[in-house]
């Protein structure tokens, strides 16, 4: 889909972007996003979905990390806990299985 959109929004069409609910894990809404002169893409795969654009466009990568990846882990902890109604052994599971091995396969590098 992000490639999907990214594509439409290039050539000049407005795409209709789903509004994610994190808690939830659902889709709650919609909203149309119009096409601009330039385009800010956020967020831990930014940077690998731009590498694997399957059409040329000019951009500009940049990555921000303030952080080391343990102090990154007990923020993410505590705003699960604290904001989505997770236990600590729920975050834990969490991490170890998915959010671990997907930063060091795809983010880490970067």
């Amino acid at each position: 889909m992000f490639s999907e959109h990214l594509f439409q929004l290039i050539n000049g069409q407005p795409i209709t972007k789903p509004i994610f609910n994190f808690p939830t894990n659902r889709r709650l809404s919609f909203e149309i996003v119009e096409p601009r002169d330039f385009l800010i893409i956020e967020g831990v795969f930014a940077l690998k979905f731009a590498k694997e654009l399957a059409f040329d466009i000019d951009k500009v990568t940049v990555f921000v990390n303030g952080s080391s990846y343990l102090d990154l882990v007990k923020k993410r902890t505590a705003r699960d806990i604290a904001e989505r109604g997770r236990t600590a052994l729920e975050v834990t599971k969490q991490e170890k299985k998915f959010v671990g091995p997907g930063f060091f396969t795809y983010i880490a590098h970067s």
